[in-house]
Formats: C-alpha cells, sequence, structure tokens
C-alpha cells in the first residue's frame, strides 16, 4: 500500500507542472487584447473566408448556416511580443516556438466578438501538415474552448512561405 501512495503521489506531482503549464497558457491565451494589434481596427472580410475559419461544430449546436447573414464579417488580428515583429515584417522568417496570433471575429457593428481563434506555435515536430501551429477556437470570451484540432491546417499549412500565416489585413 505505500507503495503505491508513493507512486499516486509522483503521478500527481508530476502532471502538476504540465497543468500549470497549461492554466499559464490560457491565462495568456485570455490576455490577447493586451497585445499588439495588428490590424488598425476592424478589418472587413468576405463572408466566403469568414465562413472558412470557423470550427466543425455539431449540426445540434448549430443547427443553421455559418454565417447568419444581413452583417458582414471583421476581424481584428492580435500578436504576443513573440509573433508580432515577424508578422508586421513578413520577411518569412519561421515563427519562435511561443509566438501567438489572435484572430477575433466581430460582426458589422457590434463591438463583442463572436469567437477569438489563436494559433500558437509549438516546437518543431508538433505537427508538420500544420508547420507546428496548434489552432484553438474559443468563444467570443474566451472562457470556452469550442475546437482544438486539424480543421485549419488545410488553409494554413498551405503557406509554407509565409510560416502558415496569411496577412490580407497587413495592406
Amino acid at each position: 500500500m505505500p507503495v503505491l501512495l508513493g507512486l499516486l503521489s509522483l503521478s500527481l506531482l508530476s502532471s502538476a507542472p504540465a497543468r500549470d503549464e497549461k492554466e499559464n497558457e490560457t491565462a495568456a491565451l485570455r490576455a490577447y487584447a493586451s497585445w499588439s494589434e495588428i490590424t488598425h481596427g476592424p478589418y472587413k472580410v468576405s463572408p466566403a473566408v469568414s465562413a472558412l475559419c470557423i470550427p466543425p461544430l455539431p449540426q445540434a449546436v448549430h443547427p443553421g448556416p455559418a454565417d447568419p447573414g444581413g452583417s458582414d464579417p471583421f476581424i481584428r488580428v492580435y500578436a504576443n511580443p513573440e509573433a508580432a515583429p515577424l508578422l508586421r515584417s513578413r520577411g518569412g522568417e519561421r515563427f519562435p516556438v511561443g509566438a501567438m496570433i489572435a484572430k477575433v471575429k466581430l460582426l458589422q457593428g457590434k463591438d463583442a466578438p463572436v469567437s477569438v481563434a489563436f494559433m500558437v506555435k509549438r516546437k518543431a515536430g508538433f505537427n508538420p501538415a500544420s508547420l507546428d501551429w496548434e489552432f484553438l477556437f474559443f468563444d467570443g470570451q474566451v472562457k470556452r474552448q469550442m475546437s482544438a484540432g486539424t480543421a485549419c491546417q488545410g488553409c494554413h499549412g498551405s503557406r509554407k512561405e509565409a510560416d502558415g500565416v496569411f496577412g490580407s489585413y497587413l495592406s
């Protein structure tokens, strides 16, 4: 019994740093509005592009069209200190591990975000198809994670020359 308790204690201790790291990262993501805004205010995107950039949602959660209609979609893009200089330079360099980019999705005339999509650069080998970016999709308040996965890598993974980042909003 003492051996079993010792192993359980070791297991709990070894998982604590990983849990703390994830909690710290989630707190950093929630603070995205304190990062550098790359767009200069809301940037209008086409409904087609906006509809491409949503998580796969179960029918029961989202029975209607991805575009609610009647409101033009806009985005605001923010980058943490590791990502902002490279995003602004657009020189084709690879983003460092820890770079974070937030795309805040808005509807015309609304101040509150509809959702927030994040890209987080991971260590080489994390996911070569996504150029080692992890994609996370949250509700507009960044309280409930709606999706994480590979839905985004099809488009972003094809942008090898820009390390997976689009930048039409940088004009």
